[in-house]
């Protein structure tokens, strides 16, 4: 657009230094002006001017109730008062305008403002702090509560001194404040809002416990404290309560009195939140998941902390319930957190827990969890329940959703065989169900071929089960419908709904295409990810053509049913039809069917076998106009099965395509043919050679190399399946080949396909690459350690992302922990090095090092200086270490550095705590000492000021205790002499 418009244009350009100065000047004219006052016209607004002036600067003052307690407007009886007495008046006043500010700032539902102005938010965060300083922390007992030099309360950012005042008077001052506070807390109004998270209801919380454990106190006062923890626990979330309680517990290490009735108290509680599960408050168990992953407070998920929540979990049960209430509450908890599909991380945690619980007792889960899902799918009517319909649209689709959740975010074999055994054939009559009422039916056949898919061979049971009910729609005693809300559901099989047998006939008849298209669909995804599947399928189908066992026996079978040998026919005819190649290229089912007609008499009349055989054969079909072929003779059934024979020779001469077990079967085929069929010599000869030992271990090599290929290109389609699990199934077996066969795939290969799942969007796949990666370092660390620490400083693809090289931090850190002595020399020299570098190195654009990368491979530094046993293996390095900390806690001083020099204390106290760790930091202590002093005094973060004092007094206890070592072994040595 041009200027002639009237509208100028303006693009961001860098300003001239003349044109900086310009600006600054005019920026210089606008001071704040130190004599303007906001004008005060509304009561809020004058309340909070009235506030404001009688606190003044309290925060300069050395005694802050004194200072405040002198601009109160004074009593008649003021005077000389003691200082608890001004402390009380002190509290009261500001409880009361708290109060004050709770009735005037009412929410209003009609506006997207809150009431109190920003400027006005820092009074009452003033208010709140002076409570909690000069009110709670002054009264409680010793020992109880926690520290207050590791709160962060603002307003007190130096020294925040607390004059002690007697328990017992305490309790007055305390019991106004829990009085008070509670009416705004259970009140509607912005002040709550405001104030609800955060220091204030904390240490309204803990003064109601300490008030109700007082050893002083009544019954009746007992009961009433109670109840003020109970209105409390209400007016919050359990995410909010886990918290705090989890926080007493970890902060209740005084042995007094008190602390240990708190502490009672506060495990009585934790067992009982739980299992709470509130409207407003939410899950107890998704709260206390919460709290002890991690997942608020950190982007990252530590999956080792699972076995925290199993035993919490194990060991949470309230002393009111029985075993059977308990769990049957947690697992319903399980499944109300599993319902939710969108929620990744929180339903893998979830299925880990569930999956975790199964491996320690199976009934806990299979009783409480997998029944409630069984009988959602498959009802069982009660005669005592008079409703029509037994599982309701929205109960079908949350447990289908819970089915999703498990079979997406579980790597257990044995879990997902018990789920699935009982619901496979539901879930098959459920697919089926939505495909015919045109519903969208494609995630429950993802999920059905994704469990399949999982399933390992030979028999592959649950696809066996499908086979064997092809045409089964629903139970015996219910159908599926259709609720309100147009969600299928499941209600009771009526008279009028059961149609005359001559009508069901023609129905199951309509049906039939319907369900072998259906498996068509199924048995195209299976065979696409693994052919095996499909072989199988096709194994069983011939067995059950040609009425033969699994051991491949001919059986005679009376009461068949006309339907399902009908389903079978079509079965058999879809195969040849479409698997006629994968049928020829695996010809272990074959020569198995081959064998039991060999092996008939001709007195079992296996006349209408050979018709059978004959289209396997030839590829003919099965017109009824062919059936007066079924007279021909046994000697014609034998020969088709002989000529089917030599094909499959051909075959596996050409391809090696052979088992073991097949060989057995060429070996007893060979003995078969030379006894009872001599004139067909020349192919017993080549069975005799095709089973020698020479060939038959050359087989067994090939064979070993081609399983090892099939089950790279199985991985190699998992990998790419849009089903988490399968993913996961995918790198394991990536595993299993790089195992068994370094000819297939390299070490180096194995890991670049993990190293590719780690930036997998689904945490349960990058969580469980993690997993592999530290598998695959226990198969080989001296070659796979040196990878693993290119690609973390980013030697390895440059492009990996930073959450990729934190996760590889993650599985060296875990190596560390656990195998840092096996270790060698060679890549301990490596590891230091490259890690010393990355955490003080610019990249060559000079661009600094993001610092949580930083801060991961400092851990790895102290964790590696920890756990080696060896100091003289540590002490090359340790120069260059200690250098490293010292700079960072010397020249990284900014705010947002803070968790750098957390990193290096932490990492100071990972050597100091080494075996030799003060002798190796020995050269270097005095700089160190100095420096982790000068942080106690001057650090602007009280965390690293709290980490640097914990760090000193270790050292003071580990000298003393070395001191007192060498003393001892030096007088036992005199005394010796």
């Amino acid at each position: 657009m041009s200027s002639e418009s009237g509208i100028s244009q303006t693009y961001p350009h860098k300003l001239s230094n003349e044109e900086i100065q310009e600006l600054k000047t005019k920026l210089s004219k606008f001071h704040e002006d130190p004599n303007h006052k906001r004008s005060r016209n509304t009561p809020l607004a004058k309340l909070f001017g009235n506030i404001t002036d009688t606190l003044g600067d309290y925060k300069s003052a050395n005694n802050r109730i004194a200072y405040i307690y002198k601009r109160l407007p004074q009593e008649n009886d003021a005077g000389d008062l003691s200082l608890f007495e001004k402390r009380s008046r002190v509290i009261k006043y500001l409880l009361d305008n708290i109060l004050a500010i709770h009735r005037l700032s009412h929410e209003n539902p009609n506006s997207q403002y809150i009431s109190i102005p920003l400027y006005d938010m820092q009074v009452v965060e003033q208010m709140i702090n002076i409570i909690v300083v000069d009110g709670v922390y002054s009264c409680l007992p010793d020992g109880v509560g926690i520290p207050l030099d590791k709160r962060r309360l603002k307003n007190f950012k130096t020294s925040m001194t607390i004059d002690k005042t007697d328990f017992k008077d305490g309790t007055r001052i305390l019991d106004k404040i829990v009085s008070t506070m509670i009416i705004v807390f259970t009140g509607k109004s912005d002040l709550r809002n405001l104030i609800q998270v955060g220091s204030g209801f904390t240490d309204v919380l803990t003064s109601a416990i300490v008030l109700y454990t007082n050893l002083e106190n009544s019954d009746v006062e007992k009961k009433k404290y109670n109840e003020k923890i109970k209105t409390l626990e209400d007016a919050s979330s359990t995410y909010q309560l886990f918290s705090l309680y989890t926080l007493l517990m970890a902060n209740s290490k005084s042995r007094t009195r008190y602390a240990f009735l708190m502490k009672q108290f506060v495990l009585s509680r934790l067992s009982e939140l739980i299992v709470r599960r509130t409207k407003n408050g939410g899950n107890g168990l998704e709260a206390m998941i919460d709290v002890i992953m991690g997942l608020r407070t950190s982007d990252k998920v530590d999956m080792t902390r699972v076995q925290q929540v199993v035993r919490a979990i194990i060991v949470s049960k309230p002393k009111t319930m029985d075993y059977a209430d308990y769990f049957h509450n947690i697992c319903d908890q399980l499944f109300d957190i599993l319902v939710h599909v969108n929620r990744p991380v929180m339903s893998t945690i979830a299925a880990t827990v569930a999956e975790s619980i199964f491996s320690k007792n199976q009934k806990i889960i299979v009783d409480f969890l997998f029944k409630r899902i069984w009988n959602d799918f498959d009802p069982r009517l009660d005669h005592t329940d008079d409703r029509i319909v037994l599982t309701g649209g929205t109960e079908l689709n949350n447990a289908f959703n819970v089915t999703v959740s498990l079979s997406r975010k579980s790597a257990s074999h044995t879990f997902l065989v018990a789920f699935f055994t009982p619901l496979i054939l539901p879930l098959w009559g459920y697919l089926k169900n939505q495909k015919l009422q045109k519903k969208d039916y494609t995630i429950v056949e993802d999920t059905i071929a994704s469990v399949l898919s999982l399933e390992g061979g030979p028999n592959f049971p649950l696809l066996k089960i499908i086979l064997e009910n092809l045409i089964w729609q629903h139970g015996n005693k219910w159908i599926y419908g259709e609720s309100e809300n147009k969600l299928t559901e499941i209600k009771e099989l009526l008279e009028f709904d059961q149609p005359k047998s001559d009508k069901n006939s023609m129905k199951i008849l309509d049906m039939m295409d319907s369900c072998l298209q259906t498996f068509d669909e199924l048995l195209s995804i299976l065979g696409d990810h693994d052919s095996k599947k499909t072989d199988f399928v096709v194994a069983f189908a011939f067995k059950k053509w040609l009425k033969l066992d699994d051991h491949y026996r001919h059986i005679l079978v009376d009461d068949a049913n006309p339907f399902e040998e009908l389903m079978n026919l079509k079965l058999v005819q879809m195969l040849v039809d479409k698997y006629r190649d994968n049928i020829a290229m695996s010809p272990d089912g074959l020569i198995r069917i081959v064998t039991a007609v060999l092996e008939t008499p001709e007195t079992t009349g296996l006349d209408a076998s050979k018709e059978k055989l004959s289209k396997l054969v030839d590829g003919g079909d099965s017109d009824d106009e062919d059936a007066e072929e079924e007279a021909h003779q046994h000697e014609e059934t034998v020969g088709i099965a002989l000529d089917i024979l030599e094909n499959v020779i051909h075959i596996i001469s050409n391809s090696g395509e052979i088992s073991e077990g097949t060989i057995i079967h060429l070996k007893h085929l060979q003995a078969l043919v030379t006894t009872k069929y001599p004139e067909r010599s020349s192919l017993g000869k080549e069975l005799k050679s095709m089973t020698s030992p020479d060939k038959s271990n050359m087989i067994r090599k090939s064979n070993m190399k081609k399983e090892n290929e099939r089950l790279l290109e199985k991985a190699m389609k998992s990998l790419n399946d849009p089903i988490p699990s399968v993913r996961v199934y995918g790198l394991k077996l990536i595993r299993d080949v790089a195992r068994s066969s370094s000819e297939i795939i390299s070490m180096k290969f194995a890991v670049n396909i993990h190293i590719n799942q780690l930036k997998d969007k689904e945490p349960f796949v990058y969580l469980n690459a993690i997993k592999g990666m530290e598998a695959l370092l226990e198969m080989d660390a001296s070659q796979i350690l040196p990878l693993y620490i290119d690609f973390y400083t980013g030697k390895r693809m440059k492009n990996l992302t930073l959450d990729s090289q934190l996760r590889i931090g993650e599985v060296l850190l875990r190596f560390i922990q656990k195998s840092a002595n096996i270790i060698t020399d060679n890549d301990l020299d490596i590891i230091f090095n490259s890690l010393i570098t990355l955490v003080g190195r610019k990249d060559k654009n000079e661009i600094d090092t993001d610092i949580r990368l930083r801060m991961s491979a400092m851990s790895i530094i102290g964790s590696l200086c920890h756990e080696i046993d060896v100091s003289s293996k540590v002490e090359p390095y340790i120069f260059d270490i200690v250098d490293l900390i010292n700079g960072i806690l010397t020249f990284e001083r900014k705010k947002d550095q803070a968790v750098m020099r957390r990193a290096a204390i932490v990492c100071i106290n990972d050597i100091i705590g080494a075996k030799d760790g003060l002798q190796l930091v020995g050269p270097y202590g005095e700089k160190i000492e100095t420096n982790l002093k000068y942080v106690v005094e001057e650090d602007n973060d009280i965390l690293v000021r709290e980490q640097a004092r914990e760090v000193l007094n270790s050292i003071d206890e580990t000298f003393e205790e070395t001191f007192n070592k060498s003393l001892n072994l030096h007088a036992q040595r005199r005394n010796d002499v």
